[in-house]
């Protein structure tokens, strides 16, 4: 006898990506990279209830981030042990003003299963299986955006195994830019393992 095992159902992915301010998965808590600046971006996490202790690092030699704590108010698929994070890329007031640099990536790391993800937003071309220094495989879903690319990231374990991932949550990333990389299907998830071991 064979049971059929399937992940439940999952409404949270839909209810969370398509709340208005993250803009049916366009923008996360109002900021969209490639359109939101800095100085945008400061007052309206400053104001947001869900944002606590917020941080700005921004020497102005080129790589630079905002991030946060979760405020305890913010929604049940935020992971609240993680932050946050934003990065944008800053070199001299001369060029540029610091308010004015554009947001290039917003990070949040969810409680929503990766699959639950993907089957609400669909098939698509573009991600990646890569090994890690320790020892978990990494898989990127990505999808092709308005101004950019939305990226569902999760981490397992190898061996792979279909329930493991089932039970995966998810690290979203807005960010600039077009996908180039090929889609990996499930099925090859073990094959990336192996090769990780070679």
């Amino acid at each position: 006898m064979f049971i059929l095992i399937y992940p439940y159902k999952d409404t949270q992915a839909q209810d969370f990506m398509s709340a208005e301010e993250n803009c049916g998965g366009l923008c996360l808590l109002g900021i969209q990279p490639g359109k939101t600046r800095v100085g945008e971006t400061m007052k309206q996490l400053q104001t947001h209830a869900w944002v606590r202790d917020l941080r700005q690092d921004a020497s102005g030699n080129g790589y630079s981030t905002i991030s946060w704590e979760w405020s305890g108010n913010q929604p049940a698929v935020i992971d609240p042990t993680r932050q946050g994070r934003i990065t944008f890329y800053w070199v001299d007031e001369d060029i540029i003003r610091l308010e004015e640099s554009i947001i290039e990536t917003i990070t949040i790391y969810t409680k929503i299963p990766h699959y639950s993800l993907q089957e609400w937003l669909g098939e698509t071309e573009g991600g990646a299986a890569t090994s890690r220094p320790d020892g978990k495989l990494g898989y990127s879903v990505l999808y092709d955006i308005e101004g950019g690319i939305l990226n569902l990231y999760a981490e397992m374990r190898c061996p792979f195994s279909l329930i493991d991932y089932w039970n995966t949550k998810t690290r979203i990333t807005l960010s600039i830019g077009r996908s180039n990389s090929e889609f990996v299907q499930l099925t090859e998830l073990s094959h990336s393992c192996k090769i990780q071991f070679k």
